[in-house]
């Protein structure tokens, strides 16, 4: 997967869509991870974001994947982090 530092998709006026995600491990132990910022993001604007949309479809396939039929449920939403419904995706 491509490093937040190679991928940086923007949108006219917008500001980038990659934000820094602080989680548990990353408080306690250092490290980076990032996440798409979706909530604003209509799906015209995510079209014409090819990278983005091909993140949110592996998002998607991954979660029909899972033995877990709420997971699989949430592949409705593959833009949405699972934890919370401020529409972003962890990269």
């Amino acid at each position: 997967m491509k490093s937040a530092m190679t991928f940086s998709p923007r949108t006219a006026g917008r500001p980038p869509v990659i934000r820094e995600f602080i989680g548990g491990e990353e408080f306690l132990n250092g490290g980076k991870r990032y996440c798409l910022w979706l909530k604003n993001i209509s799906p015209p604007e995510l079209r014409a974001m090819p990278e983005v949309l091909k993140r949110v479809e592996l998002v998607k396939q991954e979660r029909l994947k899972s033995a877990k039929a709420p997971t699989r449920e949430l592949a409705k939403t593959p833009d949405c982090l699972l934890e919370d419904s401020r529409r972003c995706l962890i990269c």
